[in-house]
């Protein structure tokens, strides 16, 4: 929640540190490709797209768009979502 706090006041440094922290604890608890994981990790691409950080938000949207075919499928709704967010970002 205070992440979600801080994205609407536009306090991108603070949710870029809480999503750091939560994809760190993800990983070392779930693993690297548990769904909670991915979820934190599109988390931490959205606040890098906000803050306009096209590079970092482009690395991680590759990163969930090959995840989520790897453990969804290829024509799984999420990973198709995932597509046209990268597609999204090398647009802007």
């Amino acid at each position: 929640k205070a992440a979600w706090y801080a994205s609407e006041i536009g306090n991108y440094y603070i949710v870029k540190k809480i999503g750091q922290g939560a994809l760190e604890d993800r990983k070392a608890t779930l693993g690297a490709e548990h769904l909670k994981t991915l979820n934190s990790i599109n988390s931490l691409r959205l606040t890098y797209r906000n803050q306009g950080r096209w590079k970092e938000a482009e690395k991680m949207d590759v990163q969930v768009m090959e995840m989520s075919s790897r453990v969804l499928g290829e024509e799984h709704p999420d990973t198709l979502t995932s597509m046209a967010h990268l597609a999204h970002t090398w647009k802007s």
